[in-house]
């Protein structure tokens, strides 16, 4: 009879993004040199709009209370959507006046199409939404990390504070001639018109920054010049990585975020001078730990595949399952240079067989590797992280890579105990306790904290037993904020976009990365 799991019949299981509670380590590690610049965070022109918008918002209610000190939470959640409402349409719409018309990273491009249907067939739509309001939540924290915006004071009602250089940007707009119409409907609600849009809309598009001059400059002040409103700290780190980034996509010619961390890991890896920039050595550990993290995703979703398909096993009866494959796949088996019978053989020789190279040039192959069945995904998990390892030795040991007392020090420590002994003993123990206990651990602890939280088990004990709930794993790693970061680049002039996700340096990213001596 098959088993019937508790959560069968349900209309959502809850994926769980950070399985095993490792990701948090790279995460942490990453937003030390992007001030502040997070997942969501798309576009540069949300971060002249919002401190623009809070002033305005906040000067109205001003003087609604004659002076004294009202505010209406209800009236900015209506402006901030009918902002992005304006700011989608005008995005949309560019091609009008000469802009491309993407709207990559806009809010609400999900949420107005029936609104951009109503104002293709009439030539105007109500500002008013009953959805949108996320350019506060989803810019507030790179606007602080910049200086546009400050913490409000304790008791205040306000949900920041205004600063100096918000306060510049927001009088660079309101002296901008033609932007009037369409600030007010964004302000005060109305209706938008074709008219409206076609005059003024360039200075709403995330498309159009250079459409206000001065704007432009003071935005582009925020991400290079301090001030007194930021941590000076991590202002030097975020631009630190923005020469770093300005100077790889240019060595490379066309280039992501990805690509750019990728040749940093590869360069780092083959590097033999002893010195590294805080700067280098930061994106090397950002994308060595994902990796890694990567890897032992893949290992736990080996795992839980095998479970699934036994309904309930200990970790030596997984193990016993894996070694009846007496051959890898010749994926695997090709990019890890291993030949038959992997299972009863030393760690040491397995490690002396991998490539030195392995992973460098075209990086981890992420989604073949999801694609493997359960014992060549063990397999694999186990190649990665012992590539992982090597590559990293001279930087751990000779460049002073923090010790983070991570799984990645524990891998290290467990790959140097276990040298001479088989993969399936080296299966067994990275099994025990860097997946299973883990993922209990880091599952529990979530659903202790969060009473209402859905339940992220993929199996659970009893005794040696461990029982599958039904629910898989896809392994993944941590998504990148320095893609945004260049992307905000992009926005600003430093690069152009050849794809939504790739570009090229300009002059005036070239001419920054050779202010700071990093050509």
């Amino acid at each position: 009879m098959a088993l019937v799991f508790w959560n069968s019949g349900e209309e959502e299981t809850i994926g769980g993004l950070d399985v095993l509670g490792y990701r948090k380590i790279d995460q942490d590690l990453e937003r030390q040199w992007v001030a502040g610049i997070t997942t969501i965070s798309f576009r540069a022109r949300y971060l002249s709009l919002v401190p623009w918008l809070l002033q305005e918002i906040f000067e109205r209610d001003l003087a609604a209370g004659e002076g004294r000190g009202h505010f209406d939470p209800d009236r900015l959640e209506a402006a901030l959507r009918r902002l992005e409402l304006v700011v989608f349409l005008a995005s949309k719409l560019g091609e009008r006046w000469g802009e491309s018309g993407n709207t990559y990273g806009v809010l609400g491009s999900d949420l107005f199409t029936e609104k951009l249907d109503e104002f293709l067939r009439q030539g105007r739509t109500s500002a008013d939404s009953a959805r949108g309001g996320a350019s506060l939540g989803t810019y507030i924290m790179p606007c602080r990390s910049l200086g546009l915006l400050g913490t409000a004071a304790p008791g205040s009602p306000l949900p920041v504070s205004l600063t100096e250089r918000g306060e510049g940007l927001s009088q660079a707009r309101r002296e901008a001639s033609g932007i009037g119409s369409l600030a007010e409907v964004v302000l005060e609600g109305g209706q938008i018109t074709s008219r409206d849009v076609e005059e003024a809309g360039r200075y709403f598009s995330v498309n159009g920054i250079e459409s206000l001059s001065e704007e432009a400059q003071l935005l582009r002040a925020a991400f290079l010049v301090v001030c007194d409103d930021v941590d000076a700290e991590a202002f030097e780190r975020f631009q630190a990585t923005i020469t770093w980034a300005l100077a790889k996509v240019g060595k490379l010619g066309t280039a992501g975020s990805a690509d750019v961390i990728r040749h940093e890991y590869s360069r780092v890896s083959r590097q033999t001078e002893p010195e590294l920039r805080p700067v280098e050595r930061a994106w090397f550990e950002y994308d060595l730990r994902r990796r890694v993290h990567f890897a032992l995703e893949l290992l736990l979703r080996a795992f839980t595949l095998t479970l699934e398909r036994r309904e309930k096993s200990t970790i030596s009866g997984v193990l016993a399952e894996w070694r009846r494959e007496r051959s890898l796949a010749p994926f695997a088996a090709e990019r890890l240079c291993w030949r038959d019978e992997v299972w009863t053989r030393p760690l040491a020789e397995l490690s002396e067989q991998l490539p030195a190279d392995a992973f460098l040039d075209g990086g981890v192959p992420y989604e073949s590797a999801r694609k493997l069945d359960a014992p060549n995904a063990a397999a694999f998990s186990v190649g990665v992280l012992l590539a992982c390892s090597r590559q990293s030795a001279v930087v751990r040991e000779d460049r002073g890579l923090l010790a983070r007392r991570s799984v990645l020090e524990q891998v290290n420590d467990l790959f140097e105990d276990l040298a001479e002994t088989e993969l399936t003993e080296v299966l067994r123990r990275l099994l025990r306790d860097c997946i299973v206990g883990p993922h209990l651990q880091n599952a529990l602890r979530k659903m202790a904290d969060q009473p209402l939280a859905k339940c992220t088990l993929r199996f659970y004990p009893e005794g040696e037993v461990l029982w599958t709930t039904g629910t898989g794993v896809k392994a993944g790693r941590s998504g990148e904020r320095l893609g945004n970061v260049i992307g905000l680049l992009a926005d600003l002039g430093y690069l152009e976009r050849a794809t939504n996700t790739t570009f090229r340096l300009t002059p005036l990213g070239a001419s920054w990365v050779e202010q700071q001596g990093a050509v």
